[in-house]
């Protein structure tokens, strides 16, 4: 169920994975018991989904119930430890609780450290956590290393073409935007969209925030006619996947605006 759920999570199809997800934690709760770390998986799962759906409230509580049990019952430096951190904070960098989610990033990131190889994805899906941090508060200097970091991770330990890969690239190009280096920027967003393209059906949400990023940067060249037919798709896609109401759609909409 979980794996079925994480496929249509994955792909977009959230309607579809919200039952399956619920399924599984109903049946591990009544088996295991509501305090189980595989119950805890669950809920972990369904906060994932809730908090790509917008549905903020109900994945914090998820998080933190989730976290609860794994700090709990697993030694202080298991990865599944820093996983509660580093979900939580990427919530809290969503709604703007900055500091919050820098500190738990930070520590996420130290745990991960201590315990695991230093090409391990864990590393760099959290060096990305913290950089896209620093870079919503402006902080261009200290993400960008971080970005970096993640990118050589990534490339040494994922198959070409996996989503976390496309990710990564679209981070740094991000930066290296914010910074001025528009060239490096584009190069990048258009290695992270065709690999979206590729690998994910065309509606994914990761394949249209690496449109709507491409096209945020044509923008700031000047190049307006491809700014907007790259946001334009971004919000065809965004309204299918997310519906018109989702945040993302409503930032490609303001975008449009620009």
């Amino acid at each position: 169920l979980n794996n079925l759920g994480a496929l249509y999570r994955l792909t977009g199809r959230y309607e579809e994975a919200e039952p399956l997800f619920k399924r599984a934690l109903d049946i591990d709760t009544e088996a295991l018991g509501d305090d189980h770390p595989s119950t805890a998986v669950d809920m972990n799962n369904l906060a994932i989904l809730y908090m790509d759906m917008g549905r903020y409230d109900e994945s914090e509580d998820l998080y933190r119930r989730a976290g609860g049990i794994w700090m709990a019952v697993l030694p202080a430096d298991h990865p599944y430890v820093a996983q509660a951190m580093n979900n939580l904070g990427i919530l809290y960098r969503t709604v703007g609780r900055y500091q919050d989610a820098e500190t738990l990033f930070a520590e996420a990131l130290s745990i991960l450290e201590k315990g695991l190889p230093p090409t391990h994805p864990y590393i760099g899906l959290t060096c990305n956590n913290l950089g896209t941090l620093y870079t919503q508060t402006e902080h261009y200097a200290e993400a960008e290393p971080l970005f970096r970091r993640s990118l050589t991770i990534m490339e040494q330990s994922l198959p070409p073409g996996h989503p976390d890969l496309a990710q990564s690239m679209t981070n740094l190009a991000t930066v290296c935007g914010d910074l001025g280096r528009h060239e490096e920027a584009e190069g990048l967003y258009k290695r992270a969209l065709t690999m979206c393209e590729e690998t994910l059906p065309p509606d994914h949400p990761l394949t249209q925030t690496a449109r709507n990023n491409l096209g945020l940067l044509y923008l700031e060249m000047g190049r307006y006619h491809g700014a907007r037919a790259q946001c334009l798709k971004a919000l065809a896609g965004s309204e299918k996947t997310l519906g018109p109401d989702h945040p993302k759609t409503t930032v490609t909409v303001g975008n449009l605006m620009l």
